[in-house]
């Protein structure tokens, strides 16, 4: 969907934690996310064509999120964490190399669902395995297949590679953010960047700033995503550390 950043590695083998179908991929002796093929129908309840209506199917959403906010996140909000910014380090590679993000959706508001990955987690060890520098999980599941238990089950996957070299890879919460209670939610699933897409702020350098500050504050790197010049003078203006850019028409969300 966009361009991003990576460099390969030699890693351990991956132990293994369970997802909601990872016992049902061991039951089939697989090993390995089964891909497959399927209808390409529209994503339900987004029109293609109209981002708007994505802002306002989330708008309705963080309202509910708020009235029903968990314990864990409203926690984050009430006490900032030590930001390390460990997305931002995780990327960062000599001058020469590359470093790649992976990607997890089965879905896309444009076509609708085009896979299964029964297991975001073992997926994620596949990942890490490869040399991947981080994994991006897109969260909004009728756009795009996920969720953040989905999310918390990929973080826990990461977690046991902790006192390895290289360590677990962060993970990046791919979604539609307009508020910090989405950050939050983040947060406590295990999220240590958000991919804020400039687009939804229809040219709200101040919203856009709000949100870069408020996920600097739960610890979190903000990937600012843009889609043309203006977006990018956007971002810059909002003191933006990372910038992605996105070959996507976000009318139609179309590959440009």
């Amino acid at each position: 969907s966009g361009a991003f950043m990576m460099a390969p590695s030699s890693l351990p083998p991956a132990a293994l934690s369970f997802s909601r179908s990872a016992a049902a991929l061991q039951g089939a002796g697989r090993l390995a996310p089964q891909l497959r093929a399927l209808s390409r129908g529209p994503a339900a309840g987004v029109r293609m064509g109209v981002l708007d209506d994505i802002l306002a199917r989330k708008e309705k959403e963080v309202e509910a999120l708020k009235a029903n906010l968990p314990e864990e996140a409203a926690k984050l909000l009430e006490k900032p964490i030590k930001h390390k910014n460990t997305f931002l380090k995780a990327i960062k590679k000599p001058k020469g190399t590359i470093s790649v993000v992976g990607q997890m959706k089965t879905r896309q508001p444009n076509i609708g669902q085009f896979s299964e990955i029964p297991a975001p987690d073992f997926l994620s060890a596949h990942m890490y395995e490869a040399g991947a520098a981080a994994c991006s999980i897109c969260t909004d599941e009728e756009a795009y297949g996920f969720n953040y238990d989905d999310l918390a089950a990929v973080a826990k996957q990461q977690a046991r590679y902790k006192g390895n070299f290289p360590g677990p890879l962060p993970i990046v919460a791919h979604d539609f953010f307009i508020d910090e209670c989405q950050l939050a939610m983040a947060a406590s699933k295990g999220a240590k960047a958000v991919n804020l897409n400039v687009a939804l702020y229809k040219g709200d350098v101040a919203k856009l700033k709000d949100l870069i500050e408020a996920a600097d504050k739960l610890g979190m790197d903000a990937l600012v995503e843009v889609h043309n010049k203006a977006e990018l003078d956007q971002a810059v203006e909002a003191a933006a550390k990372i910038i992605g850019v996105c070959n996507r028409d976000m009318e139609t969300f179309d590959l440009m």
